[in-house]
């Protein structure tokens, strides 16, 4: 029994990273320097950790702008207006905060 729920588990978990893996190979290989701008933030809790959710403004040259929103850990420097670095990936519009604030996944465009 074990056995039948374990190995959907792993493939699952396996196509998950190298999914993961491919995002970050295209983000690295054609992404764009943006920024993203702090538009609201909500406290939003996840099991027993105390979140936020951060709607972000991402901006960068020959884009057009959108909204995103991500969930990370909550920190007092996190305000409406702040601004971070970003990456984008112009096909897909994935993208990365690169800032040490932020260590959150984007959760809906």
């Amino acid at each position: 029994m074990l056995t039948a729920l374990g190995i959907p588990f792993s493939v699952w978990l396996w196509r998950s990273v190298r999914r993961q893996e491919s995002r970050i190979g295209r983000l690295q290989a054609s992404g764009v320097v943006a920024v993203a701008e702090i538009l609201a933030v909500t406290p939003a809790t996840v099991g027993k950790t105390r979140d936020v959710a951060l709607d972000l403004r991402l901006t960068a040259s020959g884009i057009e702008a959108y909204d995103a929103t991500i969930l990370c850990a909550e920190d007092e420097r996190l305000v409406v207006g702040e601004t971070m670095a970003a990456v984008i990936e112009p096909s897909s519009k994935d993208f990365t905060v690169e800032s040490d604030l932020v260590r959150g996944e984007r959760v809906s465009l």
